[in-house]
């Protein structure tokens, strides 16, 4: 019998690659989409399209009770304020965990897609893992990690999962396109110095990975988090980038103070467009920190999760894809 996933934020660069996997698997899918969502990685695939904001609770409870996983990864990523945060990404789960308490479910998992964000970084270097308490710097940490406490109050009612993701990178993503569009004149722009490290994942192992968290017995009212096997110098990714390109990268350290005039220009340009913008006071934040990094041995232990792509491999595919769809 055909399994049923549910999946929220299934239009966004991770959603819709879960949606793919998922359909190959001759699952049965629905996507919970927001009013005036983009539908462009979904189109002409066989989905069923839940457009709602969660506000109507007896129009979905009959979806839900016939679901048998749950995938949460429609999140905020960008907002001008910790309050904008926490309504987008707190808020709204509360209103969907409400909705599937309500329905009467027999849900085999809820999963959770969370971040290292609402951790924070490692202080020293040390690799962190899901002993770590919770020490997030942004708004947008912040929320997240609220976000964990409220799923994990609910472990007595559902069968949670929660899978932690640091960068990830990939086809359609559009937050580290900037960077691939950055290096086309072969200057690998590097912030304050080199010594910054970070944890990475390619698309196609994470999406393998919350395949085979959800299905595992060993994994209800757990926490994991997801990466590749080596952690990298952050400046390293410009310079593959570059590489692939066919060019011989050019190093160009960015003093601080620059780094956070471009913010605040950035900020201001923002508001005067009325758009969201990546670079801000809060991103240098993250920026700042020297050690993005996580432990994926637990996954690995539990349920047999791999890191199949390097990250030369995953740049590679990632580079043909944007010039394959003209992005670049």
């Amino acid at each position: 019998m055909n399994q049923t996933a549910i999946i929220t934020g299934g239009t966004g660069f991770i959603g819709s690659h879960l949606v793919d996997f998922l359909l190959e698997k001759k699952w049965n899918v629905f996507c919970i989409v927001r009013p005036n969502s983009n539908l462009q990685w979904l189109k002409e695939k066989p989905v069923t399209l839940v457009e709602t904001d969660l506000s109507n609770t007896d129009a979905l409870t009959p979806i839900f009770a016939n679901c048998d996983y749950v995938f949460h990864l429609a999140g905020v990523l960008f907002a001008r304020s910790e309050k904008d945060f926490l309504k987008g990404n707190l808020e709204y789960t509360a209103r969907l965990l409400k909705i599937i308490i309500a329905s009467n479910t027999k849900l085999k998992r809820f999963l959770f897609l969370g971040t290292l964000a609402s951790v924070g970084p490692s202080p020293n270097g040390d690799l962190l893992d899901e002993t770590t308490p919770l020490n997030p710097l942004t708004w947008y940490g912040i929320s997240k990690a609220e976000t964990e406490k409220l799923i994990l109050s609910y472990n007595d009612r559902l069968p949670i999962t929660i899978v932690r993701a640091p960068v990830v990178y990939g086809p359609r993503d559009y937050a580290l396109f900037e960077l691939f569009k950055a290096s086309k004149a072969g200057f690998n722009l590097i912030p304050g110095h080199k010594n910054k490290f970070i944890s990475i994942i390619y698309i196609q192992d994470l999406i393998k990975g919350l395949y085979k968290v959800v299905i595992s017995e060993n994994t209800i009212n757990q926490i994991y988090f997801l990466s590749a096997n080596d952690i990298y110098p952050q400046y390293r990714l410009g310079e593959i980038i570059i590489r692939k390109m066919g060019k011989n990268p050019k190093n160009i350290l960015i003093p601080w103070t620059i780094m956070q005039f471009a913010a605040m220009v950035s900020e201001l340009i923002g508001k005067l467009l009325n758009k969201k913008v990546i670079l801000n006071r809060q991103k240098l934040i993250e920026i700042k920190q020297n050690y993005w990094v996580c432990d994926n041995a637990k996954a690995k232990r539990d349920f047999g999760f791999e890191s199949e792509w390097t990250l030369e491999e995953g740049i590679e595919e990632t580079l043909k894809w944007y010039k394959d769809n003209r992005w670049l």
